[in-house]
């Protein structure tokens, strides 16, 4: 199985999490796992928490370590874990869109970094800018 992990800074990750569970419902939401880095907390304590959640998953689970952004201490200490432990994968720059993705794709495909290629190949697709050029070419703005 594919576990799925969110950590950034301040309560990004619960955040995150949070506006996932709304859409798609609290079972769903209960099978991902948060780390947020509060003011005050250290890059250490973060990593602890990190290094707890990953030894209850022994044997054949790998972990997808999803970060706001790259170079920030989450981002730091999910390499770590990753640097000692094989099974874990760090992913930056996440968005709900990706962890939706991640999520609903995660039993089809037979390992980590094929469901990986998939999510990155599609995360262009996720982010853009709407034009009111947009709305009016393909229907009435009523609609939207």
């Amino acid at each position: 199985m594919i576990r799925i992990f969110v950590s950034g800074h301040g309560s990004f990750a619960s955040g995150i999490l949070s506006a996932f569970t709304l859409i798609l419902g609290k079972t769903a939401g209960a099978e991902l796992y948060s780390f947020d880095f509060p003011e005050g907390d250290s890059a250490q304590q973060l990593l602890a928490r990190m290094k707890c959640a990953i030894s209850k998953f022994a044997g054949e689970d790998e972990i997808l370590i999803f970060t706001d952004v790259r170079g920030g201490s989450p981002f730091h200490m999910a390499v770590s874990c990753m640097s000692d432990d094989a099974r874990c994968r760090v992913l930056y720059g996440v968005t709900l869109g990706m962890l939706i993705e991640t999520y609903m794709g995660r039993e089809s495909y037979e390992d980590a970094d094929e469901l990986i290629d998939e999510v990155l190949k599609n995360k262009d697709h996720q982010s853009g800018c709407f034009r009111i050029s947009d709305a009016e070419s393909s229907c009435d703005l009523d609609d939207l």
